[in-house]
């Protein structure tokens, strides 16, 4: 109802899709139980591969947090790999470099 009322949100890419699916459900009178999980960007201007220093910063208790929440929905969360915050935005890069 939140997302839906005002129309006094900032359009960005998480957000566009996200609403329209919602509008849709209203069509059929279905309200959906959505969790949204974003992160706001600091800069919208610039367009950079990469996170920022303070998500960097604070990326361990950002993914403490989204545990949680997920738990809370009911849904098993498991440990796949170890893998540090510097070796997965390397590997990123190396994606972004080579086009895939």
């Amino acid at each position: 109802d939140e997302l839906l009322g005002g129309r006094s949100y900032k359009n960005t890419a998480h957000e566009v899709e996200v609403l329209q699916m919602l509008e849709a459900c209203q069509l059929y009178d279905e309200k959906a139980k959505v969790t949204i999980f974003a992160i706001v960007p600091e800069d919208i201007g610039s367009v950079k591969i990469g996170l920022s220093k303070s998500v960097s910063r604070s990326f361990d208790t950002l993914i403490e947090t989204l545990i949680e929440a997920i738990e809370e929905l009911g849904v098993e969360v498991r440990k796949k790999a170890d893998i540090s915050l510097i070796a997965l935005e390397e590997k990123l890069l190396k994606y972004e470099k080579v086009g895939v």
